[in-house]
């Protein structure tokens, strides 16, 4: 018999060897993985049915958060919607009150004339200025008197025009 030849030459591998035969390919060792504990391993039933409970728990609370938030969220927003419009009506009341009144600057300084003849005789005569602000609020009391004289003609047309008066 011939001697067996060895592929590899270190001794503890020879006893894996198939020492009598030459034909076929070299007995290999299996190698196997480690088994590795996994934490669900040591977790029993009961534990991993009251963390689920727990998390449930946790669930419903932050349910109910959100919704309590959303029901504030809806509450804020329908109030600052009603300031909105309380903000449009008090602007109107006001643009229509500042078309009404004449703006006291207006009654404070004369009006800025071009005129260089009327600013040399209001320089000289500090009545030639009191003389023009009175003339502005005769004009705009005039302005005022015309606006409400207006409006009461149309309030008095609107409710003629009414159905049912």
């Amino acid at each position: 018999m011939a001697p067996p030849k060895f592929k590899n030459k270190d001794p503890d591998a020879m006893d894996f060897l198939d020492c009598e035969s030459d034909s076929g390919p070299a007995p290999t060792r299996k190698r196997r993985a480690l088994k590795i504990d996994s934490p669900t391993d040591k977790i029993s039933n009961s534990d991993l049915k009251s963390k689920f409970l727990l998390l449930e728990l946790a669930h419903k609370k932050l349910e109910c958060t959100v919704k309590e938030l959303q029901i504030v969220i809806d509450v804020q927003q329908t109030e600052l919607d009603n300031q909105r419009v309380e903000l449009d009506l008090l602007k109107k009341e006001r643009n229509s009150q500042n078309e009404l009144v004449p703006s006291s600057a207006s009654l404070s300084s004369p009006p800025a004339r071009t005129c260089s003849l009327y600013s040399d005789i209001a320089r000289k005569n500090p009545l030639v200025a009191k003389v023009s602000d009175r003339l502005a609020l005769a004009s705009d009391i005039m302005e005022i008197d015309k606006k409400r004289s207006v409006a009461v003609l149309e309030n008095l047309l609107t409710r003629r025009c009414q159905p049912g008066r």
